[in-house]
């Protein structure tokens, strides 16, 4: 990632850690990039890593789905230590 982009993201991060407000990453496509969020303390993440972009009538059983699998380890901090037990999106 370029070193621009980076110092965005620490500012963002270090911005609403002293807020303590959430951090939410948009297009967060690959494995790599959750890796270096997660060291900026980046705390929640959307984009084609969870999921493809779904109609809006897919979502309640996108979430009842999701939320009994494996792919909950995208949010714990485990799962950005070793970023390579990371599946693709659905």
């Amino acid at each position: 990632m370029q070193s621009d982009c980076m110092a965005i993201i620490r500012a963002v991060t270090g911005m609403c850690d002293s807020l303590g407000i959430t951090v939410t990453a948009e297009g967060v496509e690959t494995a790599q990039q959750l890796s270096l969020l997660c060291a900026e303390r980046c705390t929640e993440i959307q984009g084609y890593l969870v999921t493809k972009p779904r109609p809006a009538q897919e979502i309640a059983t996108f979430i009842r789905d999701f939320s009994g699998t494996i792919r909950r380890d995208l949010f714990r901090v485990d799962a950005c230590l070793d970023p390579t037990s990371i599946s693709t999106a659905q």
